[in-house]
């Protein structure tokens, strides 16, 4: 599981500068249409729900 808070991001982007653009071809292309992700954002508020309206 990754967080990422405050410069996170800056982190993980210094972290894949030295990525070649062949590697992440590569990397892309062993993904299928059946292998899972799961991607969560939230705005960091703890904050009660409100309704929809």
């Amino acid at each position: 599981m990754w967080q990422l808070e405050g410069k996170g991001l800056d982190e993980v982007r210094a972290a894949g500068a030295a990525v070649t653009d062949e590697e992440l071809e590569a990397r892309r292309s062993l993904a299928s249409l059946t292998d899972l992700a799961t991607i969560i954002y939230t705005s960091g508020t703890t904050g009660r729900r409100r309704a929809a309206s």
